[in-house]
């Protein structure tokens, strides 16, 4: 059994590591990348277990260490400065409306979040920010801020037989770092983006997510299935909430790393017949 424990140490000792530092970097999103990694390791543990298991050592030997992790678990759990609790908020506002609203994706909601809301917060499906396709979120009124909606000039609208087509220049006034951009209600049947090809194969559900926009924006060539009422709907996107009179984040909590926390959202829709 030593030969074989030091057979394993290497492996150990490299992808222990790495698992660690990809789940990390990947987060909970991209979990099965790190199983991937986490099934190598394993399987040079497969001579191990097989000795282990010959000797009835690690069925009772798992049961242990279980047991033991399973109370020093219980012991040290909790949320402190050190091992913060991640939650998700963020603020939407629709351009047309100027209407506004704080958000959260969390499943709960905790000490902190909770002041943003009303005293029977609901959870409940956000049209007219995200589409008819919205999920659902914890949503509340929210201050309406001086904020710009991104613009969309229409250049071109012109149908021949069985196709419209659709050019417009999409601009973020706030210099958002990220845009979206989506078309609901009609099929796509081809796209360009600055003149270069984006699509050719006809889309139902047709979407574009861009990333250091420039100053003067994009333009966008959409060839869209005619006789159909659409909309296409621009979102910006910048990484920061608006500032507020609302208490800071306490110490013991920090913003959730992925999904649209701690963002700014600001939507503009326009609609064709």
């Amino acid at each position: 059994m030593g030969l074989i424990l030091l057979g394993l140490a290497p492996g150990i000792l490299l992808l222990a590591p790495l698992i660690k530092a990809l789940f990390i970097g990947l987060t909970p999103q991209l979990v099965g990348v790190v199983m991937a990694l986490l099934v190598l390791l394993l399987g040079l543990l497969v001579p191990l277990i097989d000795v282990l298991t010959r000797r009835l050592l690690l069925p009772w030997l798992s049961l242990a260490i279980g047991i033991l992790f399973l109370v020093i678990g219980s012991i040290t759990s909790g949320f402190d400065t050190e091992h913060p609790r991640p939650n998700n908020l963020f603020y939407a506002m629709d351009g047309a409306t100027g209407n506004a609203l704080w958000l959260s994706q969390d499943k709960y909601l905790d000490e902190w979040t909770r002041t943003f809301f009303a005293a029977n917060p609901e959870r409940r499906r956000i049209p007219e920010i995200f589409g008819e396709g919205s999920r659902d979120f914890w949503a509340a009124a929210a201050p309406a801020f001086a904020l710009p909606a991104p613009t969309i000039k229409v250049l071109e609208d012109s149908t021949a037989a069985n196709s419209r087509k659709i050019n417009i220049q999409v601009q973020s006034l706030r210099h958002a770092p990220k845009l979206s951009l989506s078309l609901e209600g009609a099929g796509v049947i081809s796209s360009k983006v600055e003149g270069r090809l984006f699509s050719q194969a006809f889309r139902r559900e047709w979407s574009l997510k861009g990333f250091g926009i420039p100053a003067e924006g994009l333009n966008i060539e959409l060839n869209v299935q005619a006789g159909s009422p659409f909309k296409i709907r621009v979102t910006d996107f910048t990484y920061e909430l608006p500032q507020t009179s609302s208490q800071p984040r306490p110490h013991n909590m920090i913003a959730q790393p992925f999904g649209l926390s701690d963002t700014t959202v600001v939507v503009k829709t326009i609609a064709f017949q």
